[in-house]
């Protein structure tokens, strides 16, 4: 049975924290003192494992995640540390799904990808624009948000060759599916978002996507 998502975050901002490079060297310090809601995709549930929704579209991606019994430690508002286990979330964390062909956990909401281009407005479908982060922003938009603020969407490999925060092995040509299959789907929803009314802010230091402002995280949260 297809999720069909609610209007429950009417008027607020929502962040959606990818898996870029720039992550491992930015403040994150702001989402703990403004409201947002978060919507990790992949692997920065371990960044942010109490995020409001934890997204993801590759089932492969689930069973690695299992495999190797990956877990995340991070530090609380108040400076004390939680070890975290992906076992352990599976049951407490509000996972989504993009995509077919998933049965494996009764804990993970599914949405059936209706395109590859524009904005889905079906709140039980979302566009999948050939990459996560645009999925990401099609759920955000169903849930009602005003403003999304993007992190960890460099949209390039870095100088020193990394395409993640965290370890992964990618293609020597990675880069090229980047730009020549990822890049360019976002120019299909920046009209759809514009007319809706959500604002869409680019938070990530040195991102290749500038369809959108570019903006300290500081700055794209406290307006």
């Amino acid at each position: 049975m297809l999720y069909s998502v609610p209007k429950s975050w009417e008027g607020e901002t929502c962040v959606i924290i990818a898996g870029g490079p720039s992550l491992r060297t930015q403040d994150l310090s702001p989402l703990y003192t403004h409201r947002c809601k978060i919507i990790t995709i992949n692997d920065s549930w371990r960044i942010r494992p109490n995020a409001d929704v934890l997204y993801f579209c590759d089932t492969k991606w689930w069973e690695n995640q299992l495999y190797a019994n990956f877990f995340s430690i991070v530090s609380g508002r108040e400076g004390r540390f939680q070890s975290i286990r992906f076992h352990d979330l599976i049951y407490s964390g509000n996972w989504i799904k993009g995509g077919e062909g998933f049965d494996d956990h009764p804990q993970v909401q599914k949405l059936k990808f209706t395109g590859q281009q524009g904005l889905e407005t079906d709140p039980t479908g979302l566009r999948h624009g050939s990459n996560s982060t645009y999925q990401a922003i099609n759920l955000a938009y169903h849930f009602g948000v005003k403003k999304i603020v993007l992190l960890g969407v460099d949209m390039r490999v870095s100088d020193s060759g990394r395409s993640h925060w965290h370890d992964e092995h990618r293609a020597s040509g990675f880069q090229n599916v980047i730009k020549n299959t990822m890049l360019p789907q976002f120019q299909y929803l920046v009209e759809p978002l514009k007319a809706a009314g959500v604002e869409v802010i680019n938070a990530t230091p040195g991102s290749a996507l500038t369809l959108w402002e570019q903006k300290s995280l500081e700055d794209a949260l406290g307006q």
